[in-house]
């Protein structure tokens, strides 16, 4: 398994063994295709884009050819729009089930109060999904560990499609890489299945304490938010469409060198959901557990949620609908000069027919260029 050594400033190590990405798509493409009439409606607002042009097979001497066009078409330039400001949400009524039928005309978005006019709008299912599960494998999950997986299982089964990503990480006094980007299921199965306390995905029957990552200046035994920084910038920053994390754990950090605002920061840049499974085993405790305060705190401002641990099942039932059931915007903000300040988001529903409805998206971004290569 791969020991995350190097994001946002961790010395540079090599990672260890890990099950690798099953898949080599790079779904960009794919994904921009889909927005061809934006690129070009927009492409005035935009930097110079790659053209794509299309390719000619060699001429067969045994075939006749027939004669080529007399004029081709321009080529489609395809372009990521630097200053476009992407959003996934969710629309709930007042029982906190998914709303259907929102289409861009009901929705009303204010940049730091400014109305803003939306670019592109689409439904979940036609937007792919990267997901990033992360197991908390400290000794404190050791009595609800079985349930974790399995319950993790069911939820890739049902949420995972062909054009989907997953990937999962284990963390305790490290951050494991247990299963690479990879909408293989059996693959998903079997990392999860391999996991138990103490070593993430290490096949051993006792709880094993592993080699910290960077620095004993950082003790501890549940590496949280490094997880989640490290998740966000290694692992999504580059995938493109609908980004979530699942984290099952207790809520409790010990030994991060990283802080939740870190986490929330990793979040927001990434536009990246947090869906947060409270499970904390009172036996282990013995009246000295402190809550999960800060990580509920994460997911709303990311614009996901946090479940508590009774009805597990029922609980991942209600995220996969959710997921499902997703919308995703994007627009360019009137004002687009990227000033480094954080901006905020209000997604409002217009008419009667929502007025009990209510978004569920995070709560902004930071207005900063992207990183040299993502351009």
């Amino acid at each position: 398994m791969k020991q995350w050594n190097q994001s946002l400033g961790m010395d540079k190590a090599p990672w260890r063994s890990v099950r690798p990405a099953t898949t080599g798509r790079n779904r960009a493409l794919g994904f921009c295709a889909g927005l061809v009439l934006l690129a070009v409606i927009s492409a005035p607002l935009c930097g110079l884009g790659q053209a794509i042009t299309p390719g000619a097979l060699p001429p067969n001497p045994q075939v006749e050819v027939p004669p080529a066009p007399a004029a081709q078409p321009a080529p489609v330039r395809i372009q990521r729009q630097v200053n476009l400001v992407n959003i996934s949400f969710s629309v709930v009524d007042p029982h906190h089930q998914p709303v259907t039928g929102v289409r861009a005309s009901d929705l009303e978005v204010l940049d730091d109060k400014r109305p803003q006019r939306i670019s592109f709008f689409s439904v979940g299912h036609d937007v792919p999904l990267t997901v990033g599960l992360l197991l908390d494998t400290s000794p404190s999950q050791i009595n609800v560990l079985p349930a974790e997986q399995q319950a993790s299982e069911r939820f890739f089964d049902e949420v995972i499609t062909p054009k989907d990503l997953a990937f999962i990480v284990g963390f305790d006094v490290d951050t494991n890489l247990l299963q690479d980007l990879t909408s293989s299921l059996p693959a998903l199965r079997a990392a999860i299945e391999q996991v138990h306390v103490g070593g993430g995905g290490i096949a051993s029957p006792v709880i094993s304490s592993g080699p910290f990552p960077s620095s004993v200046t950082h003790p501890g035994s549940t590496h949280l938010w490094d997880s989640i920084v490290m998740a966000c910038n290694d692992r999504l920053a580059a995938q493109v469409g609908r980004k979530a994390i699942i984290v099952m754990t207790d809520g409790e950090d010990q030994g991060s060198r990283y802080t939740p605002q870190d986490a929330l920061r990793a979040l927001l840049d990434t536009n990246t959901s947090l869906y947060a499974f409270i499970i904390a085993d009172p036996r282990f405790y013995n009246g000295t557990y402190t809550g999960a305060g800060a990580l509920t705190r994460l997911a709303k401002e990311s614009g996901g949620l946090s479940y508590g641990s009774r009805h597990l099942r029922r609980s991942f039932d209600e995220l996969s609908q959710r997921l499902r059931t997703q919308y995703s915007l994007g627009y360019i903000p009137e004002r687009g000069a990227l000033d480094g300040k954080f901006h905020h988001i209000l997604i409002r529903l217009k008419g009667n027919r929502f007025k009990k409805d209510k978004v569920q998206a995070r709560s902004g971004y930071f207005a900063v260029p992207p990183p040299h290569g993502q351009e």
